[in-house]
């Protein structure tokens, strides 16, 4: 039907008229009729998102017995092995899409909107500090931990779901990013299980 609308009956006829001489010359076609079942109905596609992609990854880790040992890593947009490593991991995911690249607008894209948040002026000091030669792990360590916050989370696992409220506060659709610090299931499994819709609700008051 799509292809029908977008190219026109013409067209498609065309294309079958084609297809249908194709397969006669290749003698994969040995009949004189053919009846074709075009009928097209309504499917309930379900399309995979974060969220449902997340949630059976923890339901396969429970089958296997993987249970998260000890402190789970800080949820929201960062988790890792401790506070400083998923500081770390956050840190570098957020510099990747704040910084400009050189040359480029510091009033477009993500560097535009986090200026508006009042990040500017340290973004440029990044920047200029990155054009000097710094590596990233000490503009990370440079970065405030106000700018990092105020679009995700790292520390431990109790705080991830009054600090996911506040930053899914007003907005119609929200979805979890996980930045792992550390490798394998078990990050990804604790932040799942500290960011349940009935713990994030309960957060939020």
């Amino acid at each position: 039907m799509k292809l029908t609308t977008r190219c026109g009956e013409a067209a498609v006829a065309g294309l079958n008229e084609a297809l249908w001489a194709k397969a006669v010359q290749a003698k994969l076609l040995r009949t004189a009729r053919v009846r074709a079942d075009t009928t097209v109905i309504p499917a309930n596609v379900a399309y995979p998102t974060d969220l449902g992609l997340l949630a059976r990854a923890v339901e396969r880790g429970r089958c296997a017995g993987c249970r998260p040992r000890g402190v789970p890593p800080g949820p929201g947009r960062g988790t890792g092995g401790g506070r400083p490593a998923a500081r770390l991991a956050l840190g570098a995911q957020v510099l990747t899409y704040a910084m400009a690249r050189p040359g480029a607008s510091l009033t477009a894209g993500y560097r535009g909107l986090f200026a508006e948040m009042g990040f500017g002026e340290v973004l440029s000091e990044l920047e200029r500090r990155q054009r000097d030669g710094e590596p990233m792990r000490a503009l990370i360590d440079a970065v405030p931990d106000e700018l990092l916050t105020s679009v995700g989370y790292f520390g431990p696992a109790g705080g991830a779901a009054s600090a996911y409220a506040r930053l899914s506060a007003g907005l119609d659709e929200t979805v979890v990013r996980v930045v792992s610090a550390r490798p394998g299931l078990e990050p990804v499994v604790a932040a799942l299980e500290a960011l349940t819709p009935a713990r994030i609700r309960a957060a939020g008051g």
